[in-house]
């Protein structure tokens, strides 16, 4: 999928209505951060490509809602009721950076 195929629509809207909040936290995770995380990669490559700078290096990316574990992994379901989802870019946590 290319970024600019990327749509956000009503039915991503009512994902965040969803009562069952382990359902919501899935669909969330497999519906709207997917395509998040297109965007975000997408405009990375171009600041890398037009700044010529190593973005990894000195930035991170955090994702929320953030699945650390996949479903199998997990000991117990979802507790957070989401109200959102984003990635945000900040600075490395290390003490140089």
């Amino acid at each position: 999928m290319k970024i600019e195929e990327i749509i956000f629509d009503e039915d991503n809207k009512t994902l965040f209505l969803i009562d069952d909040i382990q359902l919501k936290a899935d669909a969330i995770r497999y519906s709207i951060l997917p395509k998040i995380d297109l965007i975000i990669n997408e405009t990375i490559s171009r600041l890398m490509e037009i700044f010529e700078f190593d973005f990894y290096q000195n930035y991170s990316l955090t994702k929320s809602p953030h699945f650390r574990l996949s479903k199998t992994q997990r000991k117990e379901p979802t507790k957070y009721d989401y109200k959102s989802a984003g990635i945000s870019i900040g600075g490395q946590r290390k003490g140089n950076k």
